[in-house]
C-alpha cells in the first residue's frame, strides 16, 4: 500500500509487515493518527525440494524428490520443457513425490526440469533444477552428494556421491565400460584434479551408481571464513559429463555479534505457560554447527528445563540471522540463555565474517518478584576493634528487581550502636553489602535486614580475644592450648587449628593442621576459570616479601570463592576439575572427618594478604604442628614446610591468568605463575 492511500470503510488491507499510520479527519477538520504495527505476515518461502532427480526410460521421464518439511507446505510446481521451447507447468499437490512425463522420443533432446514448493501464504521457495537427455546410449543427469559443506577441521573427510542417469544397463557393452569421478579444483587457468579418480559402483538396474570420495585437507591457515568450493566431476564411458556438483570446505560455525534475547525483565506475576522469549542469533557457516540449540543455566549454573533447538533447515553458509522462542521460567531468578553448537556452549563470537574474536556476553532473562532473603553472614569481630566498620552480606533473590534500590532495606538491632551508621549497598540481584559498627562490649547480637515483609537476622559475634595469640593450639570445643600445654591427644576433644593471625576486625583465624599436597592447579588451563580475570579478588601488595608487605584492594580470602561462583556458576559446578586447589580446601572438613571432632569451620584459601601473615607468623605455627604430629601424626603435618602456597587473590594485570603465591621458602611474593602451575595450599576460618 502506497503512502497516502485514500482507505473506505472500516478495513484496509497491506501486504507487507511494517508500521502503517492510520489518519482519521471528521468534518470538522479534526484529525486523529494511530499507528498500527503488522508483524504476522509471512515473506518467508519454504526450503527447496531435495534429491532431485530425472530418468530417461522406455519414452517417458521418471522425476523424484524429497519434499521439504515445511509445517505450512501447501503444494509444488514442476516445469519442464524441451531445449529452447515453451515450458509446460504442473501443478502438483504436497504429497507428491514423483511425477512421469510421457510421450518422450528417444532423439537425445535435453530436457530441463524444475520443482519449486509454495506454502499456504502463496510464498514459493527457489527451485531445484535437473537436465536430462533423451538417449538410448548411458548418460548422467545428477549427482547427489551426501555432504556439501564440510569444516575444514573434521576428522571424517568422506562424501558418498550417488550418480543418476540414464540407459545404465548400457554400460557394460560400451567401449571403455568404466564410470569414475573426482574432485576438481578451479583456479583461473585450469581445473585441477584433486588426488585420484575414484570408480563408481554400478547399479544398472536402477540407474545410478555411487562412489565414495575424501575431501581434500586444509590446514587452518589455508581455510577461510568464505570457503573453497571443489567439483566433482563425472568420467562416463571415458568421457567428462556435463552435469557436475559442488562442494565447500570452509571455517567452523561461528556466531558474528551478540545474542539478544526480546525480553530480559518480567514479573514473576506476569509469566504463563505461553509466555516466551525469543533468542536472535547471527551467525556464519551455521548449517555446520552440529545443531543449535539454546539453553537456559539458573545463576547456579545449572540448566533449566530442556534446550530449545533452532530451527537451521533454511541455513547455508551465508551470513545468517536465526531465531527461537524459549519459554519464560516459570520460578523467580536470573537465567542466562547460552548458544551451543552441537553441544559446545559458545563463548566467542567474530565481528561480521572477520577473524577478530570477542568474549560472548550471554543474554539473560530476570523474572522477578519482591525481595527474598536466604542467609546473612557477618564476620565475627574483637572488643580491641571498637568502633570500626565491619561489611557484612546477605544472599538473596530480586535485589535489583524494577523499581527497587538501597532505600527500600533497613537494619536493626536491639543495640542501636551496631546499626545507627549502616549503609546498605546493593551489589547484584543476589547479594548486599551491610556496615555494622563493632561494640565495645563481647556479645552475640542479633541484627536484621528487612525489605517489606521480608527479613532476615544474622548474628555478630563479637569476642574478647585477649591471649589468642599466633601458635596457640585450637581444641573442637574452642578452647585454647599452649604447644607446651599440650601433652596428649584427646579424640573427643581434638586439636582443629592453630591461631595464625588476628584479622581486620580483630577476630582470630586459625589454619588448619593439614596442607594440600604439591600438585594442584588454581584453575584448569583452557577453563574459564583460567581466562577470566577476576577484578573483585585483585589484591595489590606494596613490596615483594610477606614479611613486609602492606596491602591494597581485597584482602579477605573469605569470600572469594563465592565470587568466583558467581562469575563462573557453572565451572565451579566441577571445582574438582576445573579449580583444585580450591576444590581441596572445600573438602578439608569431609576429608580429615574423623580428626576434626564434630567441628564443621568454613575453610577458605587465604587471600594474598591473609597469606604473608600466615607467613610471619611460620616459625609458631610449625612448633605447634610438630608438637601435635609428635604426639599423634594422623591430626597434624609436621610442618609447613619451604613450598610455594596459592594465595586465593589476583594480580592486577591484564593477564587473567595470573595469581599470587607466596613462597614459604623465603617469603617471596610472586605473580609470575599462571594459573595452571602446580603449587600447595593450605586455609583458614575465622574462630
Amino acid at each position: 500500500m502506497e503512502s497516502g492511500t485514500p482507505i473506505t470503510g472500516n478495513s484496509f488491507e497491506v501486504s507487507d509487515n511494517g508500521k502503517y499510520s492510520v489518519g482519521v479527519q471528521d468534518n470538522e477538520g479534526r484529525r486523529e493518527v494511530k499507528i498500527i504495527e503488522i508483524t504476522n505476515i509471512d515473506k518467508e518461502p519454504p526450503a527447496k525440494v531435495k534429491s532431485l532427480s530425472a530418468v530417461y526410460t522406455s519414452g517417458k521421464i521418471i522425476v523424484t524428490w524429497t519434499n521439504p518439511t515445511d509445517s505450512d507446505l501447501a503444494g509444488l510446481t514442476l516445469s519442464w520443457k524441451k531445449g529452447g521451447g515453451d515450458a509446460t507447468d504442473v501443478p502438483l499437490t504436497k504429497d507428491k513425490t514423483g511425477y512421469e512425463i510421457s510421450g518422450i522420443p528417444a532423439d537425445e533432446s535435453t530436457y530441463a526440469i524444475t520443482v519449486s514448493a509454495k506454502d499456504d501464504a502463496g510464498n514459493e521457495s527457489e527451485p531445484a533444477s535437473v537436465s536430462v537427455t533423451a538417449s538410448l546410449g548411458p548418460s548422467l543427469t545428477g549427482i547427489e552428494l551426501s555432504r556439501t559443506h564440510l569444516v575444514y577441521n573434521d576428522t571424517d573427510l568422506t562424501i558418498t556421491a550417488t550418480l543418476k542417469g540414464n540407459n545404465f544397463d548400457l554400460i557394460a557393452s560400451q567401449s571403455n565400460p568404466t564410470v569414475k569421478a573426482g574432485i576438481f579444483k578451479d583456479n583461473a587457468l585450469q581445473s585441477t584434479l584433486v588426488g585420484s579418480l575414484q570408480s563408481a559402483t554400478v547399479d544398472a538396474p536402477n540407474n545410478k551408481a555411487t562412489v565414495m570420495l575424501t575431501a581434500p585437507h586444509l590446514s587452518s591457515y589455508e581455510a577461510t571464513v568464505e570457503g573453497a568450493v571443489y567439483t566433482v566431476k563425472v568420467k562416463l564411458c571415458g568421457t567428462y559429463q556435463s552435469v557436475t556438483e559442488t562442494f565447500v570446505i570452509s571455517k567452523e560455525a561461528r556466531l558474528t555479534t551478540q545474542p539478544k534475547l526480546s525480553v530480559t525483565q518480567i514479573a514473576s506475576s506476569e509469566v504463563t505457560s505461553s509466555s516466551k522469549t525469543q533468542i536472535t542469533i547471527e551467525g556464519i557457516n551455521l548449517d555446520i554447527a552440529g545443531g543449535i540449540t539454546v539453553q537456559l543455566y539458573d545463576s547456579n549454573g545449572a540448566a533449566y528445563g530442556s534446550a530449545a533447538p533452532i530451527d537451521t533447515s533454511h541455513t547455508g553458509r551465508e551470513l545468517t540471522t536465526l531465531t527461537a522462542d524459549i519459554p519464560v521460567p516459570s520460578e523467580e531468578g536470573v537465567f542466562t540463555a547460552k548458544v551451543l553448537f552441537g553441544g559446545v556452549i559458545q563463548t566467542l563470537y567474530y565481528d561480521g565474517s572477520s577473524y577478530y574474536t570477542n568474549t560472548v556476553t550471554h543474554p539473560a532473562i530476570q523474572v522477578y518478584g519482591s525481595p527474598k532473603f536466604t542467609s546473612f553472614t557477618i564476620p565475627n569481630a574483637g572488643i580491641s576493634k571498637e568502633d570500626a566498620a565491619v561489611m557484612a552480606v546477605v544472599k538473596g533473590a530480586n535485589f535489583k528487581a524494577p523499581g527497587i534500590s538501597a532505600s527500600d532495606f533497613s537494619v536493626s538491632c536491639a543495640t542501636a550502636l551496631i546499626t545507627d551508621s549502616s549503609a546498605i549497598t546493593i551489589i547484584d540481584n543476589a547479594t548486599l553489602k551491610v556496615g555494622l559498627t563493632i561494640p565495645g562490649t563481647a556479645d552475640n547480637y542479633t541484627v536484621t535486614v528487612t525489605c517489606g515483609s521480608a527479613s532476615i537476622a544474622g548474628t555478630f559475634s563479637v569476642k574478647d580475644y585477649t591471649g589468642w595469640t599466633p601458635g596457640k593450639i585450637v581444641l573442637a570445643d574452642k578452647t585454647l592450648k599452649s604447644k607446651d600445654e599440650y601433652t596428649a591427644i584427646d579424640s573427643n576433644n581434638p586439636p582443629v587449628a592453630i591461631i595464625c593471625r588476628v584479622d581486620r576486625y580483630g577476630a582470630a583465624l586459625g589454619i588448619a593442621l593439614h596442607r594440600s599436597p604439591s600438585g594442584l592447579k588454581w584453575a584448569k588451563d583452557g577453563s574459564t576459570g583460567y581466562n577470566t580475570m577476576f577484578k573483585g579478588i585483585i589484591c595489590t601488595p606494596q613490596g615483594s616479601n610477606a614479611s613486609t608487605e602492606t596491602f591494597t584492594g581485597d584482602i579477605d580470602g573469605s569470600d572469594n570463592w563465592d565470587y568466583i561462583c558467581g562469575i563462573d556458576p557453572e565451572g565451579t559446578v566441577n571445582a574438582a576439575e576445573n579449580y583444585p586447589a580450591f576444590h581441596w580446601v572445600n573438602q578439608y572438613n569431609a576429608a580429615y572427618a574423623d580428626k576434626l571432632g564434630g567441628t564443621n569451620f568454613a575453610w577458605y584459601m587465604p587471600s594474598l594478604a591473609e597469606l604473608c601473615g600466615v607467613y610471619r607468623n611460620r616459625e609458631v605455627i610449625n612448633e605447634s604442628l610438630a608438637k601435635i604430629h609428635g604426639l599423634e601424626s594422623s591430626y597434624a603435618d609436621s610442618s609447613f614446610g619451604n613450598s610455594w602456597y596459592w594465595s586465593s587473590s589476583l594480580f592486577a594485570s591484564l593477564n587473567s591468568k595470573d595469581a599470587w603465591l607466596v613462597h614459604f621458602y623465603n617469603g617471596s611474593v610472586d605473580f609470575k605463575y599462571v594459573k595452571f602451575n602446580y603449587n600447595r595450599v593450605c586455609c583458614l576460618a575465622g574462630l
